[in-house]
């Protein structure tokens, strides 16, 4: 008896070991994305974040936070359901003319500041106002951001 019940869990250790779990609505992530589950841990992700990186953001309590700042080219999103952040996010003009993703964030304000031609993605999104901040005199070898939507309701576009 012994025996074939070690047998057995020997046999659904290999077979779950091979499997490849991936939770309904979870995205797999790879290299260079940092999952989140607190403000102190978004804040300080947004604030190590490199170039290309992207910040996964797990439903969790965030109204600590009144605004966010993106200075890279990053993406944001959420890590499952979407995520509903009452603050701002800023997407500064430390960004240029990088490129920024945001996707499953809801917020109050989207702020941009920075950003190239077509450079700034919202996805999957309900903003009550996004307000463009940057003109060409900020630096003529800079562009004024083309906003990419897809799946975003905006109740006011400045």
């Amino acid at each position: 008896m012994k025996k074939s019940f070690l047998a057995l869990a020997i046999i659904l250790t290999v077979l779950l070991a091979s499997c490849d779990i991936t939770p309904v609505g979870m995205q797999e992530y790879t290299a260079g994305t940092t999952i989140v589950a607190s403000s102190s841990e978004l804040e300080e992700a947004l604030e190590n974040a490199s170039d290309g990186d992207v910040i996964a953001i797990y439903e969790a309590d965030y109204s600590d936070l009144e605004s966010l700042y993106i200075t890279k080219s990053i993406t944001v999103q959420s890590y499952g359901d979407p995520i509903d952040f009452s603050g701002s996010i800023y997407i500064t003009k430390d960004l240029a003319n990088g490129t920024v993703t945001i996707d499953g964030i809801s917020a109050s304000t989207l702020y941009v500041q920075g950003g190239g031609l077509n450079s700034v993605h919202i996805q999957n999104v309900s903003l009550s106002s996004v307000i463009v901040e940057k003109s060409i005199t900020d630096n003529a070898s800079q562009e004024i951001p083309r906003l990419v939507l897809s799946n975003a309701k905006i109740a006011s576009l400045t």
